[in-house]
């Protein structure tokens, strides 16, 4: 008998377990949109409908106060007051499919204006276009309510995490979305609209605009996010292909997240005695999700069992890195750097192998982490593709995405990857030793590292990025070299220098050391 609580797109395999079944890659438009969404908000979704209402299942204070958690992490949002045209307060969470648009739409905005204060445009018509949302007056007037409570959110973001010594490290960044806005619309319900002789403005805080600027946030393509924000009424499958999106790439073995653990991050209610519900509603959104990401791969275990783990099975899935978008923006520094020291003749011409940018590959490796991509040939990493492609069982859309992922996720690939089958053009020179990081001229100064004592050409010093993302180093010097890499790296942002994806990476080893 057919279960009817799975979606089409996802195949019943025996009776509790559902497996995602396409692994053919959809094709990408070059030209996709992209939009930036804060990694906080993908961790932890907002609401998906105004908690005021769920006063069966909520506390009165609970309904202005929301907290989610994801593992190590969790947000809580704070609603703030503000005051709508009548001159009366209004307090209330921002939540539903609308408050995701206004906050995906503000936090690409400010990235793109390099400025956490930027205009709106000239009419509440234009701003449901530049939205992607179809015009009328009462959505308009949806549109700016959320709009005005998302700036008043205060945030909390706090990374938590246990020792092993009885202790607990706890980080908390603070922040309100919005501190400063001038908005002219009419009251009136039939008009909805801004005054167009009077510019519209918005200004984010300059804690929540730095938290963006650090790092904190994720590449979209737009066009596959907003079929699923459009199309459907609730917006968990939009959120759940931004987590599955971000999520891909740092997975290297199947990884199991629980139905009870799912239903911590995301932000649905669940009315006691009611879970099973739950496990059906997400179901049926991977189901959508599925439609429009056939790249990752994912099983739903237990849907029917009454024991065991029931939740969804993250599998490895290189070809689901979408164009390189998550890293995308940590290794545009390193594909520039590279295109200007070839310029210069100052290393060798970048050069592909079997559709794979062999100069990009070894930086991206060693951006992530993997130092033995520094002193690999040009030869070990044709093996090390050659390899991963042979071992694909169908031809991936985006080779660099795939084979880096794969390379990253088995890193013995450069110590132990056989010579390839496919012979080399004659003209290629063989065993040509990496070339060195080169700084674009004028960008990177040198400086003294104060924990080695030693001049550091590059953004940052070698020995305290090694010693910081050592499992086994003391905290001490863990702290020490965290200093004065933070140190570093606000002294390149402030002259003009882009180390997000420093921050980013340099960030995460701190919190696991307990120094940030």
């Amino acid at each position: 008998m057919k279960d009817s609580t799975v979606p089409s797109g996802i195949q019943s395999i025996t009776s509790d377990v559902v497996h995602h079944t396409s692994n053919v890659p959809q094709s990408i438009d070059a030209h996709e949109d992209l939009g930036y969404y804060p990694i906080a908000f993908i961790s932890c979704c907002l609401p998906y409908r105004d908690p005021r209402k769920r006063s069966d299942v909520l506390a009165p204070a609970e309904t202005f106060s929301w907290t989610r958690q994801n593992g190590p992490v969790s947000l809580n949002l704070t609603a703030g007051t503000y005051i709508d045209g009548s001159g009366n307060p209004q307090l209330h969470l921002p939540f539903g499919r609308y408050a995701r648009i206004l906050l995906m739409w503000l936090t690409t905005s400010a990235l793109k204006h390099q400025s956490r204060s930027f205009p709106l445009p000239t009419s509440a018509r234009e701003l449901l276009t530049e939205l992607n949302i179809t015009w009328g007056s009462a959505r308009a007037r949806d549109i700016i309510t959320q709009l005005r409570a998302l700036l008043a959110t205060q945030c909390v973001v706090t990374h938590h995490e246990k020792r092993g010594d009885n202790f607990v490290d706890i980080s908390e960044e603070r922040f309100t979305i919005g501190t400063r806005a001038r908005l002219h619309f009419s009251t009136d319900e039939n008009y909805g609209d801004f005054d167009p002789s009077t510019i519209s403005r918005i200004e984010l805080s300059e804690q929540f605009y730095n938290y963006l600027v650090k790092g904190n946030f994720a590449p979209v393509l737009l066009t596959r996010w907003r079929r699923l924000i459009e199309e459907n009424t609730s917006p968990l499958a939009a959120d759940l292909f931004l987590w599955l999106a971000l999520r891909a790439p740092q997975i290297s073995k199947d990884t199991y997240v629980s139905w009870a653990n799912l239903q911590g991050q995301v932000g649905s209610l669940v009315t006691p005695g009611r879970e099973r519900d739950f496990a059906e509603t997400v179901t049926r959104a991977l189901g959508k999700v599925h439609e429009i990401y056939p790249e990752m791969r994912f099983t739903i275990s237990g849907a029917k069992a009454r024991s065991g783990f029931r939740g969804l099975v993250l599998h490895p899935s290189p070809d689901a890195d979408l164009l390189e978008m998550n890293p995308r923006l940590q290794y545009e520094a390193i594909a520039k750097v590279q295109a200007a020291a070839e310029r210069a003749g100052l290393v060798e011409p970048s050069r592909a192998y079997r559709g794979v940018n062999l100069q990009r590959l070894r930086g991206e490796l060693m951006h992530s982490g993997l130092t033995a991509a520094e002193s690999a040939s040009d030869e070990l990493l044709k093996a090390a593709v050659e390899v991963v492609l042979n071992r694909a069982t169908k031809k991936p859309a985006h080779p660099q995405a795939f084979v880096r992922v794969s390379i990253a996720n088995s890193p013995e690939l450069l110590h132990s990857a056989p010579a390839p089958t496919v012979a080399v053009a004659a003209h290629t020179p063989a065993n040509i030793p990496a070339a060195p990081a080169v700084s674009a001229p004028g960008t990177v100064q040198p400086y003294l590292c104060p924990v080695h004592q030693q001049m550091v050409q590059e953004k940052v010093c070698y020995e305290c990025a090694v010693d910081l993302k050592a499992a086994d180093t003391d905290h001490a010097t863990a702290s020490a070299c965290w200093r004065a890499l933070d140190s570093r790296l606000d002294d390149l942002h402030h002259a003009g220098v882009k180390t997000a994806a420093e921050r980013v990476r340099f960030t995460h080893f701190a919190i696991i050391h307990g120094v940030n």
